[in-house]
């Protein structure tokens, strides 16, 4: 799960991909301490607070990461930001840092191949905010518990917005709708359409300990036959592969593994079992961080990115058309 720490350095290494590539951006990493490597820079005086802003990608070139020496791209970059800053400017003084922000060319590879690159941008991004954004390792059975003692300072993916988590800690505003449906073989997908077909003796069940799969599976799914498996993302593949028949998950995991496994089907993803908002989780005294997300994810969602995201990532392999029951 994320922290943001202070920090007077770039981030740790890239990890090892097309490590000569890499290796060449990084010889030219920006120094933020120089006014050109800024396109905005306390843009704006007088103002109520100061916004930091991250230039959406403008780099088409053939190549993978932006080099900050060209010309052409910084100055496609300066205008996409001067296209967003009219509804900022009466209020905010800016801040935009140049980067080496990922090459559309990134967005066509796998995400293993897309890391190294990604990295690269993100250790820029953190050099210049001063900041640097660490994931400390969690649990569902421990998620709560880490939160509570201030392991992370927010933890996001996946985590539905209820009222126990909300009576324990903060959580904010729902960005996704979410809800629990099937993952199943392909070849079954007309086979697992509702709670009565799963609920049997002879249908395995697989879910990892300690999250609302497995309480929902429990109360749910009385009768069938419950396995337990540690490592969640592993789940799916066994589901795949015939170790188990189901995986009741969220939707936006179910449509992600359809993606990544065409052995895999999500029968009801448009006609999940429950309906909820996926959301950020915090601990009690973050009230100004939960300002700030509940703001940013106000704002993604009036620009319909979410909607975008979700559409590339949830539902692109789901053809709705072949789940809706002949007329």
């Amino acid at each position: 799960m994320p922290r943001l720490r202070g920090k007077g350095s770039t981030a740790g290494p890239v990890p090892a991909a097309d490590a000569e590539t890499v290796e060449a951006a990084d010889a030219v990493a920006p120094d933020y301490g120089l006014p050109e490597n800024w396109a905005y820079y306390a843009l704006g005086e007088d103002k109520a607070a100061d916004l930091f802003l991250i230039c959406p990608t403008v780099d088409m070139r053939d190549e993978y990461n932006m080099r900050m020496d060209d010309e052409k791209t910084r100055a496609s970059f300066l205008g996409a930001l001067n296209m967003e800053r009219g509804i900022y400017e009466e209020s905010t003084r800016m801040f935009a840092p140049y980067y080496r922000q990922a090459a559309m060319k990134v967005y066509s590879l796998t995400p293993e191949e897309w890391e190294p690159y990604m990295e690269l941008a993100y250790r820029d991004i953190s050099a210049a905010l001063g900041v640097e954004l660490a994931y400390v390792e969690t649990s569902w059975p421990t998620l709560m518990e880490d939160t509570l003692a201030g392991k992370f300072d927010l933890a996001i993916c996946g985590i539905t917005v209820t009222e126990a988590r909300q009576e324990q800690a903060l959580m904010s505003i729902g960005y996704l709708e979410n809800g629990k449906t099937v993952l199943c073989r392909a070849e079954d997908a007309d086979k697992y359409t509702s709670l009565e077909a799963i609920d049997r003796p002879e249908v395995r069940v697989m879910e990892n300990p300690g999250g609302l799969n497995e309480k929902f599976a429990r109360e749910k799914l009385p009768h069938a036959s419950l396995i337990i498996h540690d490592v969640n993302q592993e789940i799916p593949g066994l589901v795949a592969s015939g170790e188990a028949d189901v995986m009741i998950t969220e939707i936006m995991e179910a449509g992600y593994y359809v993606g990544q496994d065409s052995r895999l089907a999500a029968p009801l993803i448009y006609e999940p079992f429950s309906h909820g908002q996926l959301g950020v989780l915090m601990p009690k005294g973050s009230e100004e961080l939960l300002a700030y997300v509940n703001a940013f994810l106000e704002k993604e969602k009036a620009s319909g990115r979410i909607d975008e995201l979700a559409e590339e990532y949830i539902y692109r392999y789901i053809d709705q058309a072949e789940l809706e029951p002949a007329a």
